[in-house]
C-alpha cells in the first residue's frame, strides 16, 4: 500500500509540474521516476519537497526444506492438530517446506537417529526422547542467542528452560507441558455418598476414600492402576524428594520414605486392576485398566492433561483433576531439538519455535482445536492471554489450581532430561538373581517388590548405590 501512495504523490507532482510548464521559466531538468512505458523527456519544475524514491519489490526468501521428525503426526488421512499446524506455518511462510522423517525402522528413537547420524543425514528438527544422549553425541545446535531474543521466551516457566539447559547451554525447546495426576468420576462417589476427591487432598484421606469407594461386585474400583503410587508418594513423606525418588541428584531408594511407599502399594493392590483376579475382572465391561475412567469404572484414574481433550469430547459425567495428594501434580515435558548439522539454524529454529513455544501459535492450536470440538494443550509460554485461552476451553476448578501451583509440580520427564536415569530407574543391571529369575533388572525390583517375591529391604541399599554410580558417571561424561 505504501508504494502504490508514493507512485501517486509523484505522477500528481509531474502532472503539475507539465501544466505550468508553459508559463513557468525553463527550469534545471529532473529525471521523472519510469514507468512500463517511458514517456518522452518534458522539463519539470522543481518542486519544493522531493518525491521520495520507490521502495524497491522486497526479495522473495530463498526456498527452504526442513526435515522433521514427531511421533505425534498420526496419518495423513486422520490430519491431526500437529499437521494442521505444521500446514498453517507452510501457508504463511511459503518458502519453507516441510519434510517428514521416516521414523518407522525397527530398533526404536534412538537407534533411528544413530542411524541418521551415522549417514549425516540427522533431521534437521525432531522431537528428543532423551536428551543427555543427544547432547554427549554432539548432535545438538546450540539455541542459546536466538532464544535470547526472543520475547516469548520469557513466558516459559524457569523450571522447563532449566530443563533443556546443559553447561550453560540451551539445547531443546519445551514443546508442550502436560501436568500429570489423579482424574476423579465425581460422580461415582457422590452415588456412593462419599465426598469426592478435590485438588488439596491428603494422601490418607485419598487412600481411604479410594478404598471405601471400591465394590468389585457391581465393577467399581477405587485406583486404576497401582504403579504410579510409587512415583509421587515419597515426595509426600520427604519433601526433599521429588519424582520417584530423585532429589536433584541422585536417587534415595534407601530412604523411609520410598521404602514406606513400596509397603503402601502391598495395601493399595486389591483396590485397583492389578489386584483383581481373573474371575473378579469379569464384573468389569473393561478389558484392561485403560478403560475404566470413560466407563465409569473406577473413582480415580492416574493420567495426564494430554488425554484432557478425549475427556472433554467423551466423557458423559462430571469429572475434576487433583492431581497428586497433597495439593501438587507431577509434569511431563515434550522437547524440540535443532540438529547442529542443519543447513540454515535461523530457518529451523523459526520452525521449532511454532512448534513449541509461540504464543502465536497456541493461539492459532486453540482455534484449530475449537473446529474440531476439542481442546489445546496447556501452552508454553505461560502468559495471561494464553491462560484465559486454555480456561476458555477447560474451566475445571483442580485443573485451575495445578495451573497456579506449577513451580512446585514434580518433573516427572526424568528419563528425557537427567543423565543414567533410565539404566537407574529400569535398564541397569546390579547383580541380582530372585529365585529362578537371574540378573534382573531395575525394573524388575520396583515392579515385583510389592508382590512379596522378595524382601525390598534387603536390597535397597544396593540398588541405590548402584543407581547413583551410574548417575554420576553419566554426568561425568557430559561435563569432562
Amino acid at each position: 500500500m505504501k508504494t502504490n501512495l508514493k507512485f501517486l504523490n509523484v505522477l500528481f507532482v509531474v502532472v503539475l509540474a507539465v501544466s505550468l510548464a508553459a508559463c513557468a521559466a525553463p527550469a534545471t531538468p529532473t529525471q521523472a521516476p519510469q514507468p512500463t512505458t517511458p514517456p518522452q523527456p518534458t522539463q519539470a519544475e522543481q518542486p519544493t519537497t522531493p518525491p521520495q524514491p520507490t521502495e524497491e519489490t522486497a526479495k522473495p526468501a530463498e526456498p527452504v526444506t526442513l526435515r522433521y521428525a514427531n511421533w505425534n503426526l498420526g496419518t495423513e488421512e486422520e490430519n491431526n492438530i500437529q499437521r494442521q499446524l505444521i500446514k498453517a506455518y507452510t501457508d504463511a511462510n511459503p518458502h519453507v517446506t516441510i519434510e517428514f522423517v521416516d521414523m518407522s525402522a525397527e530398533g526404536g528413537w534412538e537407534a533411528n537417529l544413530t542411524s541418521y547420524a551415522a549417514k549425516g543425514q540427522l533431521p534437521d528438527v525432531f522431537m528428543a526422547n532423551n536428551v543427555p544422549l543427544y547432547v554427549k553425541n554432539g548432535w545438538l545446535a546450540d539455541l542459546t542467542p536466538l532464544v535470547s531474543q526472543d520475547a516469548d521466551w520469557q513466558k516459559v516457566p524457569q523450571a522447563m528452560k532449566d530443563a533443556v539447559t546443559y553447561n550453560g547451554k540451551v539445547v531443546g525447546l519445551p514443546a508442550a507441558q502436560f501436568i500429570m495426576g489423579y482424574f476423579v468420576n465425581k460422580e461415582l462417589y457422590e452415588a456412593a455418598n462419599l465426598d469426592a476427591p478435590e485438588y488439596g487432598i491428603s494422601p490418607d484421606e485419598f487412600f481411604n476414600t479410594a478404598i471405601a469407594l471400591t465394590n468389585i461386585p457391581r465393577g467399581i474400583l477405587g485406583l486404576d492402576e497401582l504403579e504410579f503410587v510409587l512415583g509421587w508418594y515419597p515426595s509426600t513423606l520427604d519433601k526433599n524428594l521429588k519424582w520417584f525418588s530423585f532429589d536433584g541428584e541422585k536417587m534415595n531408594y534407601n530412604s523411609p520414605a520410598f521404602k514406606a511407599a513400596i509397603n503402601k502399594l502391598t495395601e493399595l493392590k486389591p483396590y485397583t486392576w492389578q489386584g483383581l483376579t481373573d474371575e473378579q475382572k469379569a464384573n468389569f465391561k473393561s478389558v484392561g485398566p485403560w478403560e475404566l475412567f470413560l466407563n465409569q469404572e473406577v473413582g480415580a484414574r492416574w493420567d495426564a492433561s494430554w488425554n484432557i481433550p478425549n475427556y472433554v469430547q467423551n466423557a458423559t459425567f462430571d469429572w475434576d483433576f487433583i492431581g497428586i495428594p497433597g495439593g501438587n501434580q507431577a509434569l511431563v515435558l515434550d522437547i524440540i531439538v535443532v540438529s547442529k548439522t542443519t543447513s540454515n539454524l535461523e530457518e529451523a529454529y523459526k520452525f521449532a519455535r511454532w512448534m513449541t513455544f509461540s504464543t502465536e501459535a497456541y493461539a492459532k492450536e486453540a482455534e484449530l482445536a475449537k473446529a474440531m470440538g476439542s481442546a489445546p494443550k496447556l501452552p508454553v509460554a505461560m502468559d495471561d492471554a494464553s491462560l484465559a485461552l486454555y480456561q476458555s476451553f477447560v474451566d475445571k476448578p483442580g485443573v485451575n489450581a495445578a495451573l497456579q501451583n506449577l513451580d512446585d509440580s514434580l518433573v516427572e520427564s526424568l528419563a528425557k532430561i537427567v543423565p543414567g536415569y533410565i539404566n537407574a530407574r529400569w535398564e541397569g543391571k546390579p547383580g541380582i538373581d530372585i529365585g529362578e529369575d537371574k540378573d534382573v533388572n531395575m525394573w524388575y525390583m520396583f515392579n515385583f517388590a510389592p508382590e512379596g517375591r522378595f524382601k525390598y529391604e534387603d536390597y535397597a541399599a544396593k540398588l541405590e548405590e548402584f543407581a547413583n554410580k551410574i548417575m554420576a558417571d553419566a554426568r561425568a561424561e557430559l561435563n569432562p
